[in-house]
């Protein structure tokens, strides 16, 4: 939504702190507040303790990935060795990375809405054009900024968690000069006033600067569950940790989102040290992180039975740990927990994903060690060192330089260089190697990163090449597939969230059409529940086998197909409207036949070329279908009829002796009757 102010007594009368936000105690006593807050303080430190390797992992192939040394300085062999860390992680994320962003970044649109029992057809119409613009708006969802670092962060790290939640960012401030036009208000004295007191007092306004749907990507060491729990939506608990200063904690105290009377108890309760994210951060920025003050507070999703009837209810609990305070309470009346893993590779029955961090964390530390040992064997063998006698006036001390003269009774005995270092070829050979390993185990060959295969050089012909390509870019396919079904699942939950909050979302509908805001609005008189069985999001990526020359040259064969397909079936339905026709059932049935199967022929070419929405470009099938099969009972039965055998007399038309020629044991005269 666009930037909005209002004052504080508009703000209380508006809709913006509704029901749905506003936070309400559901913890029936403070007994039962304890038992949870036990239970949850000991899981989480359960979890940060199991995820303590994975941690150091992740920090490990971050800093891989910008090819940053482990050290800042080398002191083995010697102090000031080699530090370079060759770019292979790099060169391999980075391509990985832009595949997805290109994949899912070149779709419009990027949720295609179908409605499967094609009731309200218009209604999925409606929803494809409204997620358009919420995908597009950055003020909204803001998709495709957001895909560019969580595709690159899976891409890396094998997993991302990701969460889709109703977002209300506003902040209050003074006004005591402007009106809501910009201009100053002034009183006879000349002096600025309130707009609307007239007096010298300031109003109260807030400037609501995001108040809709939002994709939240998750650092993976700030979203917390036991590593064994492959379920998100079964697992007993999840949680998500934010990061939170003193003003935004007092702003939703404000709204009602948090407790007012909780801030008192967490106020003093504030972290001052770096968190390993932070230092990872800082490190690798150049940065230093000085003393701080960061509420970290907890978002957990929780099974616990709280009316203790005997059925554990999924709440949805901000807690801040650190103090043991509780800051909302909700039940979770979505019915799912609005989270997503996006897995690079996914591993069966494990949260975390295989990414290209995990893939190469060998390879590149491989490939390091071989490269600064060259390097250094280089640096040695060219600074060379020099054997000379006891008594020579040459001390250890003595600085050698191009041009100095060197005072010796003997030069060939009394000074001597000695070659302390080589430098191997078969050093540069095992780099390439594991540089190999790496390019097969990721799928980012050559032809994947752009550059010409190095072992054909210039004998590579076009055709080939592309062939590689293509062959080397289908890995992606289960890889893309695979994030277009997550995507789907994200699409469906916003959908959840928007009918949710639906008093609120209203407002954002003014910028559509008539058609498209009433199809919407039976979405939103929907209940939650009644969404999966009616709607489906289909994200469709590009294959990156296909250029855009290739797109079209398609394009225009497929419009040929279909231009001949279309002529064919209008000559067959004036045929099936023909009298004529309709006395011959073989031609019909033949006709009715060619029809459907014309018509099933042309619905898996569009298949083929990712064009889903067919009953928006072929005629409806189904009646024809139905009246072909009327049509084979029929002619099953008066064929039926006609094989019961008659009495036959003497020779029949077409036996022998007949015009017709030899063969028949029986038939029919020309009138009709038996011959005789």
């Amino acid at each position: 939504m666009s930037t909005e102010v209002y004052t504080e007594q508009e703000l209380q009368g508006e809709e913006l702190l509704d029901e749905a936000l506003v936070t309400q105690a559901i913890i029936p006593n403070d007994e039962m507040r304890k038992q949870i807050l036990e239970y949850l303080r000991d899981e989480a430190d359960k979890a940060v303790s199991e995820l303590s390797g994975r941690a150091e992992k992740w920090s490990k192939w971050r800093r891989q990935r910008e090819a940053r040394p482990e050290t800042l300085e080398k002191s083995d062999p010697w102090p000031g060795a080699s530090n370079v860390s060759v770019p292979l992680a790099a060169i391999n994320t980075n391509a990985a990375a832009a595949k997805l962003i290109n994949m899912f970044g070149s779709k419009e649109p990027f949720w295609t809405i179908v409605n499967d029992d094609r009731t309200i057809p218009e209604a999925a119409d409606a929803a494809t054009k409204v997620f358009e613009f919420l995908v597009d708006s950055p003020t909204h969802l803001n998709l495709h900024t957001i895909n560019q670092q969580a595709l690159y962060e899976c891409a890396s790290l094998g997993t991302l968690p990701v969460k889709v939640a109703w977002v209300t960012e506003q902040y209050m401030y003074k006004d005591s000069s402007s009106t809501p036009g910009g201009s100053t208000v002034k009183n006879q004295a000349g002096q600025a006033v309130s707009p609307t007191t007239g007096d010298g007092s300031s109003e109260q306004r807030v400037k609501v600067r995001h108040d809709g749907p939002a994709l939240i990507a998750i650092p993976n060491e700030d979203f917390l569950t036991r590593p064994h729990w492959p379920d998100l939506q079964k697992a007993p608990w999840i949680a998500h940790v934010v990061h939170k200063y003193w003003h935004e904690i007092q702003q939703l105290a404000t709204q009602m989102i948090y407790f007012p009377e909780a801030l008192e108890e967490i106020e003093n309760k504030f972290r001052s040290d770096s968190t390993d994210l932070e230092e990872d951060v800082s490190s690798r920025t150049a940065t230093e992180v000085l003393e701080q003050k960061i509420w970290d507070i907890h978002e957990f999703h929780v099974y616990w039975d709280v009316d203790e009837d005997g059925i554990q209810e999924d709440l949805i609990l901000t807690v801040h740990l650190e103090s043991g305070t509780f800051l909302r309470e909700r039940f979770n009346d979505l019915g799912v927990r609005p989270y997503e893993m996006l897995s690079y590779m996914p591993v069966f029955n494990q949260l975390y994903g295989i990414g290209v961090g995990h893939m190469c964390e060998g390879m590149q530390d491989e490939v390091d060690a071989m490269h600064n040992m060259r390097i250094d064997g280089a640096k040695i063998g060219a600074l060379r060192m020099f054997a000379v006698k006891r008594n020579s006036p040459l001390r250890p001390s003595e600085k050698m330089y191009p041009g100095k003269l060197l005072f010796v009774d003997n030069p060939q005995e009394d000074i001597v260089p000695i070659q302390s270092g080589e430098v191997y070829g078969s050093s540069l050979q095992a780099e390439m190697v594991a540089k190999q390993y790496a390019e097969r185990y990721t799928g980012m060959g050559d032809y994947q990163t752009g550059f010409e295969d190095s072992s054909i050089g210039s004998r590579a012909t076009v055709g080939g090449t592309m062939f590689l390509a293509q062959q080397g870019g289908k890995m992606f396919g289960p890889i893309g597939k695979g994030l277009e079904q997550s995507y789907s699942r994200i699409g469906m939950l916003v959908l959840f969230i928007v009918v949710k909050y639906r008093v609120r979302f209203q407002k954002d509908l003014d910028r559509f059409d008539e058609e498209t805001r009433q199809g919407f609005m039976q979405i939103l008189q929907m209940n939650v529940d009644e969404i999966p069985t009616k709607f489906r999001f289909r994200v469709e990526t590009t294959e990156q086998d296909k250029s855009e020359e290739a797109v079209r040259q398609q394009l225009l064969t497929l419009v040929g197909l279909y231009t001949t397909y279309m002529e064919k079936i209008v000559q067959l339905g004036m045929m099936m409207d023909n009298p004529q026709l309709q006395q011959a059932p073989n031609a019909l049935s033949a006709a009715l036949n060619a029809f459907t199967g014309a018509s099933r022929m042309m619905e898996k070419i569009l298949h083929g070329f990712d064009i889903h929405d067919v009953e928006n470009y072929l005629p409806d099938y189904k009646m024809t279908e139905a009246l072909e099969a009327q049509m084979s009972q029929m002619m099953g039965g008066a064929n039926a009829q006609s094989a019961i055998p008659r009495p036959v007399r003497g020779p029949v038309q077409g036996g022998p002796g007949s015009p017709g020629g030899a063969g028949a044991v029986g038939g029919m005269g020309p009138a009709g009757s038996p011959t005789s």
